[in-house]
C-alpha cells in the first residue's frame, strides 16, 4: 500500500491495490492455518477439540472481517493520516529500491 501511495498519491487506490495484491496470500495462509488447527478436532481430548475449533474460527474471522473489511475501511477513513510518520522515523525507513541497488547494507 505504501509503495502505491508514494507512486500515485491516492489513498483509496493504494488501499485497493494493497488489498488486491495481499488478499490471496492472506486467504491461503488463513485456510492452511485453520485446517491445521481443525485437525485437533479429530482427537479424543475434549479440550483439544475446543481449542482447535476455536482457534480455527478465530483465524478465519481475523482473515475475513478484520484484514479484508475493517482495515481497508479504517484506512480510507484515516486518509492522509495513514502515511504520516515522525521525521526521525521517516529517515530510518529503508526503501525497496535502495536495497535492490545495494545502497543499503
Amino acid at each position: 500500500m505504501k509503495e502505491e501511495h508514494e507512486r500515485t498519491g491516492d489513498t483509496e487506490r493504494a488501499v485497493g491495490e494493497g488489498i488486491r495484491h495481499s488478499a490471496p496470500l492472506i486467504t491461503a495462509a488463513a485456510g492452511i492455518l485453520a485446517l491445521s488447527f481443525l485437525s485437533y478436532a479429530t482427537g479424543g481430548v475434549v479440550f483439544l477439540k475446543e481449542l482447535g475449533v476455536g482457534t480455527a474460527l478465530t483465524i478465519l474471522v481475523d482473515a475475513t472481517l478484520i484484514r479484508v473489511v475493517l482495515l481497508p475501511v479504517t484506512m480510507r477513513l484515516a486518509g492522509r493520516a495513514n502515511w504520516w510518520a515522525p521525521n526521525r522515523l521517516r529517515r530510518l525507513r529503508v526503501r525497496e529500491g535502495d536495497v535492490l541497488r545495494g545502497e543499503y547494507v
